[in-house]
């Protein structure tokens, strides 16, 4: 079947909503650029959504909302996380939309065209930023998804033999404890468990070379694919993927490769999510079944 490209509305902002009988997508219009939804075969919103926030947003400061945005990495206080609390450009598509903001203060314009699959539970999401100011801008498209709580991540680590040299490499933050019980660190994979008792935040960062990150929530699973490039330098340390979690939810997040962007120039980063059905949450620890339930998934 065709996708349905609808004018709606999602708690009192105006949205966006794309289905196609198998999955839902909920594209804010009144904030943003921002997906506030992720959600297939009758199943949950995948996305943790703080509806204080958005039925009571702060006016002058940034709120997370939670959905999945659009930032500039490195991160930078005023840069990254300048407020987004107005309405954005928008430009219905045939199986999706575009939505656009230009910024006075960062002096850039951030835009995600969204599409729907004609059937499957399949999104593509084209990240651009452009430089709209008079001087040459480094920065990489930094793509958030703000997962909803109780769900398990798993990420795959590097794996070639590279003989006596090292082969991966790993980002933490300050506030990250190594030995956080929500983190474990596997011989194939590294999960990370959202905990909502646990509030400290937890961040790490890698190069992902296989590209893609792994959510188990609500009987389902959600793959995010992304692209790596080995000769390419990206933000922190290397990372093209980082996550972060607190006691509400937790960010499943890819970066683009650093890139040098002239007035005018523009950075494109694309992910893929694709969930799929009947997938049963595996124990932190147990890689081969995490192996099992991504096997021709990932």
């Amino acid at each position: 079947m065709a996708v349905k490209v609808e004018m709606s509305e999602f708690l009192g902002h105006k949205a966006v909503t794309l289905s196609n009988g198998n999955a839902e997508l909920i594209v804010l219009t009144g904030v943003g650029p921002r997906i506030i939804s992720l959600s297939a075969y009758g199943g949950a919103n995948h996305f943790c959504v703080r509806r204080d926030q958005l039925e009571n947003p702060a006016q002058d400061a940034w709120n997370i909302f939670g959905g999945h945005r659009l930032w500039v990495s490195p991160e930078l206080a005023g840069r990254s996380d300048e407020p987004d609390n107005v309405p954005v450009q928008v430009e219905l598509l045939e199986s999706g939309v575009r939505v656009s903001c230009k910024s006075d203060v960062t002096l850039t314009e951030r835009a995600m065209t969204v599409t729907l699959d004609k059937k499957a539970a399949r999104v593509s999401v084209v990240h651009e930023i452009k430089n709209l100011s008079m001087f040459d801008i480094e920065l990489s498209a930094w793509a958030l998804s703000v997962m909803d709580a109780g769900g398990l991540l798993a990420v795959e680590q590097i794996s070639e033999d590279t003989g006596l040299l090292p082969n991966r490499s790993l980002s933490l933050w300050p506030y990250s404890a190594m030995n956080d019980s929500r983190v474990y660190w596997g011989d194939r994979f590294i999960t990370l468990n959202q905990d909502k008792d646990a509030a400290k935040p937890f961040k790490l960062g890698m190069p992902a070379d296989k590209g893609y990150a792994a959510y188990f929530n609500h009987g389902q699973l959600v793959v995010k694919r992304f692209e790596f490039d080995p000769e390419a330098i990206y933000p922190d340390f290397g990372c093209n993927f980082e996550a972060y979690t607190c006691d509400f939810m937790l960010e499943s997040e890819s970066l683009s490769p650093l890139e040098l962007l002239a007035p005018g120039q523009s950075v494109t980063h694309v992910e893929e999510w694709e969930i799929f059905d009947k997938v049963s949450r595996p124990a932190p620890r147990d890689e081969n079944a995490i192996a099992a339930a991504l096997e021709g998934r990932a």
